[in-house]
């Protein structure tokens, strides 16, 4: 997981400029897996996000941790998409124990800089989301 996040930082800082970072970023968010039409239901969509926003994680077979989301925001999706890349098919204990390297990641990446201050408690709420349900999912 480390050397995903790692990795991924040195791509987004090695942007000539902002313009180029963010652009990036929404490329990544077009990589964002389709979500499940029949998972767009109120109890999976984020709460206090300026656009529609929905996570729905789950638990497969093998105990590896998946979340699946959708945004209407590209950059929201672009950061969902960098997260996501470097969580899901992991085990909820990976995830959790190693919590402390992701919120570096979004901190060095420059998530809340690069987010209005509504969108960026929102994804706050977001990475709320993922770390409570993959504590909730711990075997």
């Amino acid at each position: 997981m480390r050397q995903y996040f790692e990795e991924t930082l040195e791509e987004l800082q090695a942007c000539e400029n902002k313009m180029e970072q963010l652009k990036l970023i929404v490329e990544f968010g077009k990589d964002l897996e389709d979500y499940p039409e029949d998972k767009k239901q109120e109890k999976f969509k984020v709460p206090g996000c300026i656009s529609n926003v929905y996570l729905y994680p789950e638990v497969i077979e093998d105990g590896t941790f998946y979340v699946h989301a959708t945004s209407d925001a590209l950059i929201v999706a672009g950061y969902l998409s960098l997260i996501l890349d470097g969580i899901n098919g992991r085990y909820p204990k990976e995830i959790v124990e190693n919590w402390s390297e992701i919120e570096e990641f979004t901190r060095k990446a420059g998530f809340k800089e690069n987010l209005s201050p509504t969108r960026a408690n929102a994804f706050g709420t977001i990475l709320h989301l993922i770390y409570s349900s993959a504590q909730a999912h711990l075997q």
